[in-house]
């Protein structure tokens, strides 16, 4: 039989939608799990739109499997059974266990076969189990912001109905001051009345006659074949900005409709990005281009919520609201051009960036301040240091013009838009375009020289600046997003590649905030928490990307300045991890090894003359020429062939081990042959603290 679990509600925010399904599956996985369930979990199929999550499980149990409730060890197998037959041991330990002779079993442990009585404890049927474990699905179901209602029930939204079967019985539970039955709604417009679900297996059915598609899989791909099937032109799926509104359309309705509109052909001449944030961000609606994607047309495509039979009244809706807010850009743009960016950057003053950390053009001198240090620690050209200056002289202009006012979502586009109507060079524009990104975890970084270098200074300014007045998130806030700030920071560094170092960026900065502000912490602290910091940050892209934790750790161990070194030395130890498991066992296994017995006090001093044996003699001569390997490998960031030369290093020193007493009664022998495995120790430091490696796979 089937499991079918139905959740009615008032409209749920689309941005929340596909969270609440993802915590369904969890808590489903978990049902089984801790009520001992027998299913395949690929057979557990979540749900959703705006007014209803559901979850089928295809096969469910009648019953939850047999518990066991108690295991008792009895004696040695050979001394329970001799010639395959049942010993006086045998026969009583299962009358002392209270279970027949018939049901003892056996089992391998560390010491050998033994006997075991095993007590279990039959399942309860499934219904039963369900009616007390479903409300505590319901309930562990959590999001950002929620509402409450009766008896405090917390939900994203009301719920309204609860639809509870296994096969055709209700499973009947309570919750939120309702009871579940195998009554369930239509769509709210085209099918607004009660249907009755007499089975689970005909839920999907049941659906399609109330004009529902409840799989958010089917609402996307009948959008799409909509967008395939058009004549006026072309929807650029693949444009980021097109499919973050296309998933959340997707969440907006219950049976998608098209239906297509257009604008006054006059508002072509606003910039595109003013048309397609109308459209998209405002109205979530697709802007159409024409048949190349060289160009908008004045078209446009809506998804509604059914397909409506008054078609042309709703349509002269949409394309009336979107004039209307084409006309309002319009008249910003017309206003917007009365004045240069430049010319609005002295106004800054007047945005207040920070109370005790100026305003937006303090904020400004210290950006072209702190590219002018990139500049010249990239070695650019004279050109584009006078560029990327330039850029962030105007980065902050547009926070002053109308369309911004009106338009937040545009600030960085429509300033790189002016910037080009205004003469200003291609890596000025393109700077003012990338400086805000990436601006999510779904955003690409930027790409021109001048827009990473910019973007780059903007967010470890403002990281200084909080940092310099105690402003640091905590696990339960981070009010000023530097969690989000320090994030966007790496994520820049590791897709640009630049070797920049984070102490010396936040001293950079700090130079010039110290410079207008008395009134802030002093250099070593500042450095010291936006470091940790960023840190954090690394490690947590770094987990995200596949790296293991105890890998992670290893590296950071040895406070790496660099991000994209940071990531590098990490990459490579996963890579050997991955690869070949064995080099990395033999690399962790001398390393503890020599970590163990070396006192680090002793220095790595190695006196030649006070070797005597040949296995020290041999090890001395391995590493030295190891060591040059690995600081010339290191140097150029090849830290998976570095590891591969210390790890070729594990015969020698296992031999030295083997042969050799480090704790010699003679002290000069004794604190010689510490400082040849302290030495052995630091060029291993060179790539990683393998100490801090606690598993291999």
């Amino acid at each position: 039989m089937d499991l079918l679990l139905e959740i009615g509600t008032e409209e749920i925010p689309a941005a929340d939608l596909d969270q609440a399904m993802e915590q369904l599956y969890v808590a489903f996985v978990e049902l089984k799990q801790e009520q001992h369930f027998d299913f395949d979990e690929k057979k557990i199929e979540v749900m959703g739109t705006p007014r209803r999550l559901a979850v089928y499980v295809r096969d469910f149990p009648g019953k939850q499997d047999d518990i066991v409730s108690d295991k008792v060890k009895g004696p040695p197998v050979a001394a329970a059974f001799r010639g395959g037959k049942p010993t006086q041991a045998a026969t009583g330990f299962a009358k002392a266990q209270g279970i027949k002779l018939s049901d003892l079993t056996t089992e391998k442990t560390d010491k050998g076969e033994y006997v075991f009585a095993v007590r279990t404890k039959p399942g309860l049927p499934s219904k039963k189990v369900l009616t007390q474990a479903l409300p505590q699905v319901l309930a562990s179901i959590e999001f950002k912001k929620s509402m409450r209602w009766k008896d405090s029930v917390r939900f994203i939204r009301p719920i309204r109905w609860l639809v509870a079967l296994l096969g055709s019985e209700v499973v009947p539970f309570k919750y939120a001051g309702l009871k579940a039955s195998n009554k369930t709604y239509g769509h709210r417009l085209l099918a607004n009345k009660e249907f009755a679900i007499k089975n689970a297996s005909v839920y999907k059915k049941v659906m399609k006659d109330a004009h529902v598609v409840v799989e958010p899989q089917k609402r996307a791909r009948s959008i799409e074949k909509h967008f395939g099937a058009l004549k006026e032109g072309i929807v650029d799926i693949d444009n980021p900005r097109v499919q973050k509104t296309f998933c959340e359309v997707i969440n907006l309705v219950e049976n998608p409709g098209i239906i297509i509109g257009q604008f006054e052909k006059k508002f072509l001449k606003l910039p595109p990005i003013v048309i397609e944030t109308v459209l998209q961000s405002h109205q979530r609606y697709f802007p159409i281009l024409n048949k190349t994607k060289s160009k908008l047309t004045n078209n446009f495509l809506v998804v509604q919520n059914g397909s409506a039979k008054n078609k042309s009244v709703i349509k002269r809706g949409h394309e009336k609201v979107v004039n209307a807010r084409l006309e309002d850009g319009e008249f910003f743009v017309a206003e917007d051009k009365q004045r240069t960016l430049s010319s609005r950057v002295k106004e800054l003053r007047g945005i207040v960036f920070h109370e005790g950390l100026g305003n937006l053009l303090d904020k400004t001198k210290r950006l072209q301040f702190i590219v002018k240090k990139i500049a010249t620690d990239l070695s650019l050209s004279k050109k584009r240091t006078e560029d990327v200056s330039r850029a962030a002289y105007l980065a902050k202009a547009d926070l002053l013009t109308s369309m911004v006012a009106e338009f937040d979502e545009l600030q960085g586009a429509i300033g790189a838009q002016y910037a080009e109507n205004e003469g200003e060079s291609k890596e000025v524009i393109a700077a003012i375009r990338e400086q805000y990104q990436p601006r999510s975890a779904s955003d690409t970084t930027p790409k021109s020289q001048a827009g990473i270098i910019l973007a780059i200074a903007d967010r470890i300014d403002t990281l200084c600046a909080y940092v310099s007045k105690g402003i640091v998130p905590t696990s339960t806030g981070d009010p000023y997003a530097l969690r989000r700030q320090a994030t966007g920071l790496v994520d820049i560094l590791f897709e640009s590649g630049l070797e920049l170092s984070i102490p010396w960026l936040t001293k950079t900065s700090y130079k010039r905030l110290a410079k207008d502000f008395s009134q802030i912490d002093d250099l070593d602290s500042v450095v010291s928490k936006v470091f940790e910091l960023v840190n954090q940050r690394i490690e947590f892209l770094l987990l995200k990307t596949g790296i293991d934790y105890d890998i992670i750790r290893s590296v950071a161990a040895l406070r790496v300045e660099r991000p994209v070194e940071f990531r590098q030395r990490s990459f490579a130890l996963q890579s050997i991890r991955n690869n070949s498991p064995t080099i990395l066992q033999d690399l962790v296994t001398v390393y503890n090894r020599a970590f163990r017995i070396a006192d680090r006090k002793q220095g790595t001093t190695v006196n030649k003359s006070l070797l005597v044996d040949s296995a020290e003699i041999a090890l001395y001569k391995e590493l030295m020429g190891t060591e040059k390997k690995v600081d010339k490998l290191a140097a150029a960031n090849d830290f998976l062939s570095a590891l591969k030369e210390l790890a070729a290093m594990r015969k020698t020193v296992d031999i030295f081990f083997d042969e050799v007493l480090v704790m010699a009664k003679e002290k000069s022998l004794k604190r010689n042959r510490h400082a040849l495995l302290n030495r052995f120790v630091d060029t291993c430091l060179k790539v990683a603290d393998l100490s801090k490696i606690v598993k291999s796979n």
